[in-house]
This record gives C-alpha cells, sequence and structure tokens, in this order.
C-alpha cells in the first residue's frame, strides 16, 4: 500500500481519496421556552460506502453545552477534543462552569486560525445560568452566528423550507422535540448521505436527557438517557444493551457527569495550553468572566 499526497494507494491500484472521508449528514439545534435541542442522524460516508450506520454526531463539551459536528469526521473530533481540554480549564481556574457563548467563542478561535487546514462545520448549543439556552451556528470558514435555530450538514439543503414552515418562538419542549424530529425525519428521506438512527439530546437547568428514534419504529421514541448536572462519572450504555432495554420495554436511564474530572487530552492546531481568562476576555465574542 502507497500513501500518496492526496490519499492512498491499494494493492489493486485503486485510488482512494482521503479528502472524501467525511459525514454526510443533517444536524440541528433549536432554542424552546426552557432551554434547547440538540439532533442529528448517525450515518458517516465515505463517498457512496455507509462506513457507519450509528454515529454519535452529538458530543458534550461541558455539562449543560453539547455540539453538532458535520464535515472531515476527524477534524471535528479534533476540534471537539481540544475545547473540552480548554473548558474544563476555564471551569478549574475560574470555580464556575462556562457559558456557552465562552465555548462557542473557543471553537471559533480554533476554526478561524486553521480554516485553511480543516473542514468543520459546528453548531454549539447549550443552557446556561446567565443566558438561558443559546444556539451558535460556526460554517466553513470559522464565523460565529447565534441563531434561534441553526440546521447543518448535507441533509440540511432539503428542510430550509420545512423549518421555515414550523418553526414558533417559545416552544414547549415537545412541541421542539415534535419539530427537530419533523426536520431530521424529511432530511433523511431525500438527503443519500443522511440515514440511520435520529439522535437527540434536550438540555436544560436540569442537565441533559438523551432521546432514540430507530427508524423500524418510524422513528418513535425507543429510549431517554438522562444526564443530570454534577453526576459523577462518564459512562455510555452500550449498543448491545440498549437494545435489549428497549425490547424489554423499559426506559434506559444512565448518568454522563461532568468533563472536567476526565481530560486526558491536550491541545494541538495553533491554540495554546494557556488561553487564559485575560486572553478570553480580550474577545470581542465573550462577554466579562
Amino acid at each position: 500500500m502507497e500513501f500518496t499526497t492526496t490519499g492512498v494507494l491499494n494493492e489493486d491500484g485503486i485510488h482512494v481519496d482521503m479528502d472524501r472521508l467525511k459525514k454526510g449528514e443533517v444536524n440541528m439545534a433549536v432554542t424552546f421556552k426552557d432551554g434547547v435541542i440538540l439532533g442529528a442522524d448517525s450515518r458517516t460516508t465515505t463517498g457512496a460506502y455507509i462506513a457507519n450506520r450509528v454515529t454519535d454526531k452529538l458530543t458534550q463539551v461541558h455539562d449543560t453545552i453539547w455540539c453538532c459536528r458535520s464535515g472531515s469526521a476527524a477534524d471535528t473530533q479534533a476540534v471537539t477534543d481540544i475545547v473540552q481540554y480548554q473548558l474544563g480549564l476555564f471551569s478549574m481556574r475560574n470555580g464556575k462552569p462556562p457559558t456557552t457563548q465562552t465555548a462557542a467563542a473557543i471553537f471559533q478561535e480554533i476554526c478561524y486560525s486553521n480554516k485553511d487546514r480543516l473542514s468543520a462545520g459546528l453548531i454549539i448549543a447549550g443552557w446556561d445560568e446567565r443566558h438561558g439556552g443559546q444556539v451558535y451556528s460556526i460554517p466553513l470558514g470559522g464565523s460565529l452566528h447565534k441563531q434561534a435555530y441553526a440546521i447543518g450538514g448535507s441533509g440540511s439543503t432539503y428542510i430550509y423550507g420545512y423549518c421555515d414552515a414550523h418553526w414558533k418562538e417559545g416552544m414547549e419542549e415537545q412541541d421542539a422535540v415534535n419539530f427537530v424530529k419533523g426536520a431530521l425525519r424529511e432530511a433523511i428521506k431525500w438527503d443519500g448521505s443522511s440515514g440511520g438512527v435520529i439522535r437527540m439530546v434536550v438540555l436544560t437547568k436540569k442537565g441533559a436527557i438523551r432521546h432514540l428514534y430507530l427508524p423500524d419504529e418510524d422513528y418513535k421514541r425507543v429510549s431517554g438517557r438522562k444526564y443530570p448536572v454534577g453526576t459523577p462519572n462518564n459512562t455510555r450504555l452500550p449498543v448491545p444493551e440498549l437494545w435489549e432495554k428497549r425490547q424489554g420495554g423499559r426506559e434506559v436511564v444512565a448518568h454522563f457527569g461532568p468533563l472536567s474530572s476526565n481530560l486526558g487530552i491536550g491541545p494541538c492546531f495553533n491554540v495554546s495550553s494557556e488561553l487564559t481568562s485575560a486572553r478570553l476576555r480580550g474577545s470581542s465574542l465573550v462577554e466579562d468572566m
């Protein structure tokens, strides 16, 4: 096997373009009366090949701050790991959790500083005591936009009209869940790069609750996992156990605690590990800490 500047040449002489190892998907985040909801499909594609049918594209970066990832899977995972690390440092140094705006500013700094090397589209959403529920989007290029709702990924092309027609300000939680699920179902129906299960996370002052919807049941809810703020460890139920719980007709509940006590990933790209409070205060995108 030979490696070239643009990809891999395997034993049969077939060139695999590494630039196409990306996630085709649809993801979104919306604000509602008491918080925010993030949702995404679970399909990862390599060109026309489905590399993973059950990818988890919703990533926790702090207690009640999560993000949706689109673009290069490797790039978005690396950026998310850096932000988890920086928010953990911020929380320990300042003795209080970061706001969603702070998290979005760090994401934006990384994406803009490395815009020529990254293929990453991100949606950051969370709930904090100061501002409540907030949604920020960072498209390719590294600009930062605060929105009432944001959609991203290849499947988003097909649901702009749906979202404009069905969006309402100040929705109740169940109405917001139905809005997100309906939009993702439409995107999965029409976009060949989107598919699999629908994952959601609801963020409020009580913490996070995750929803899972399976396509073979017309995306009816099959589980809910609760992640209250302050729980002691990071544990995820494996997929076989989750399916076993579903077959038994019982609700699946797991705990997912703060990330700050389990950080082991250092910074990379152009970000210094000393991204201090003073530096953050100098950014026009971050309020005084």
